[in-house]
């Protein structure tokens, strides 16, 4: 009780001298903002532009992929992500600066949102899995730590282990868009089998773009027994050619 007391005292001290700021916009965090820990305020999440409905993501992966390529049922995600839009500098923060309270929140976020338009939830969530280079290079999965969140708030066991990239290359945002929409057969593998066989499965990554890495993974589960695939992302965004 008295260390409670002592902190508050501290933190109201520090908050005067040095307030902490938005990751997002800039503007001073208050006791008031939800995630005033993971440095994202009340005003800055309300400001981002909401992202389109599943059929129209659908609509745009199988105008790249081609329609009978596609095989992801229903697409979800939060916000539209746009070459120096402000969640950009969010998600650079999570990924690249190991901010990794940011992936919780914003993972929370898209939770909610998830059991808000499910009328029967997903059994089983999947994140992206990353190969074994890309995690020591990074520290951490990014596409893990979102879905753990969401597993949290749908209440259902995610599997960090049970499909493996057994293909290493070189970054997204470092190819060529026209590589970016082949597909990626042979990249991904799964382990395990019988704890998907039959079941809906759940895919979570962090930035949706070509499709093609998720479509990949789904190609995968479904030859692996899953009944039904979905991707649930933070951010999606349309490239402007195609």
């Amino acid at each position: 009780m008295k260390w409670n007391f002592l902190k508050s005292i501290v933190d109201g001290i520090l908050d005067a001298v040095a307030p902490r700021h938005c990751l997002g916009n800039g503007s001073c965090l208050s006791k008031n903002d939800r995630f005033e820990k993971s440095l994202l305020s009340n005003t800055f999440l309300d400001s981002l532009e909401i992202a389109p409905d599943s059929d129209e993501i659908i609509l745009h992966c199988q105008d790249i992929l081609g329609k009978d390529n596609v095989r992801i049922k229903q697409f979800h995600a939060l916000y539209l992500f746009e070459n120096d839009s402000p969640i950009q500098e969010v998600i650079h923060y999570f990924k690249y600066k190991h901010y990794q309270m940011l992936g919780t929140s914003l993972g929370t976020l898209l939770g909610e949102m998830l059991k808000k338009q499910y009328k029967r939830l997903p059994e089983v969530i999947i994140p992206i899995p990353l190969h074994p280079v890309r995690i020591r290079e990074r520290g951490f999965n990014q596409a893990a730590i979102i879905a753990k969140a969401v597993g949290n708030v749908l209440q259902r066991p995610v599997l960090t282990q049970n499909v493996l990239r057994t293909i290493y290359r070189k970054p997204q945002a470092l190819q060529e868009f026209s590589n970016r929409i082949k597909l990626d057969e042979g990249m991904f593998s799964v382990r395990n089998s019988e704890s998907i066989e039959k079941k809906h499965v759940l895919l979570i990554d962090d930035v949706l773009t070509t499709s093609s890495t998720v479509n990949a993974v789904a190609r995968t589960l479904l030859y692996a027994g899953a009944k039904r695939v979905d991707t649930a992302v933070l951010c999606y965004t349309k490239p402007k050619k195609y």
